[in-house]
């Protein structure tokens, strides 16, 4: 026989099993899982919603002008040495050279960028004087600058990308 201790009041001295919490673990299983499916479900939904367009609806078209692009640039690069343009500072813009004689008087024109600043960005049509063009735009802003010249001779278009410092 075991032994039971019996106080005064009656009661015996054993621990008791008490039930505190016995299902709240399964209740907050329950609310994990219900809330990631929520967001699952809720995230398909937003994302059956967007439109995502790997390829343009002109996807043709601007793979031939991406071509085109490449062969100017190696149009570019086949003229022989000497041939392509330069650029010199001025006090209120920029100087730019072309070898006329020996390719021809270009048409086109030529595109100054800053890649940070959009609102700087100046196209200016190419119209040579004796082989020179003056871009008059005020004093240049400091920092990384890219001058375009898109130009074309005698139907064969050349495209050529500067980059300037200015400080």
């Amino acid at each position: 026989m075991s032994e039971i201790n019996i106080h005064k009041n009656g009661t015996d001295t054993m621990p008791q099993k008490t039930n505190t919490g016995g299902r709240a673990w399964a209740w907050g299983v329950t609310a994990v899982y219900t809330i990631f499916a929520l967001m699952a479900i809720s995230f398909a939904i937003f994302a059956a919603g967007e439109s995502v367009d790997l390829v343009s609806s002109d996807y043709y078209q601007r793979e031939l002008e991406h071509q085109e692009h490449i062969e100017n640039v190696r149009r570019t690069e086949a003229l022989p040495a000497g041939t392509t343009w330069s650029v010199g500072a001025l006090p209120n813009g920029l100087l730019c050279s072309f070898p006329v004689e020996q390719v021809g008087v270009p048409s086109g024109s030529i595109h100054l960028y800053r890649p940070d600043d959009s609102r700087l960005d100046r196209r200016f049509e190419i119209g040579l004087v004796d082989g020179e063009q003056r871009l008059l735009m005020g004093p240049l802003k400091s920092g990384l600058w890219r001058a375009r010249f898109e130009w074309a001779v005698e139907g064969l278009e050349y495209y050529e990308e500067i980059e300037l410092e200015a400080e």
